[in-house]
């Protein structure tokens, strides 16, 4: 299925419906769900290269994969480039980082993130 949804991508462009910020986080989601990395980071790339920006929930697609996966270095990871990127962490951010902190046994350890 999520194969079908990448073949329309380049359809879209050519339909004049460009593809936006939803459009690539649906992807990504159907991407995660599979874990297809490899693809995710091409995704990840082409939204830059069309200057389409991440969004918190971009952000948090991400980091909630990688807490299932039970990657948290890869999840704070996530959270310090949404930082940079001027974006905060909500709700979601912070119930997968829970989720994902009990489910590996990590000890939360006093970090903040604002």
């Amino acid at each position: 299925m999520v194969d079908d949804a990448l073949q329309l991508l380049p359809r879209m462009t050519v339909m004049s419906a460009t593809p936006d910020v939803v459009t690539y986080n649906s992807m990504i989601q159907g991407l995660c769900d599979d874990g297809r990395w490899e693809v995710i980071e091409y995704l990840l790339d082409e939204m830059t290269n069309h200057n389409i920006s991440k969004d918190v929930v971009t952000f948090n697609i991400l980091i909630d994969e990688y807490c299932k996966e039970g990657r948290m270095k890869d999840a704070e990871d996530v959270i310090e480039d949404l930082m940079q990127q001027n974006l905060h962490p909500n709700i979601i951010t912070y119930n997968a980082l829970m989720d994902g902190y009990c489910t590996d046994r990590w000890v939360l350890c006093g970090r903040e993130y604002e």
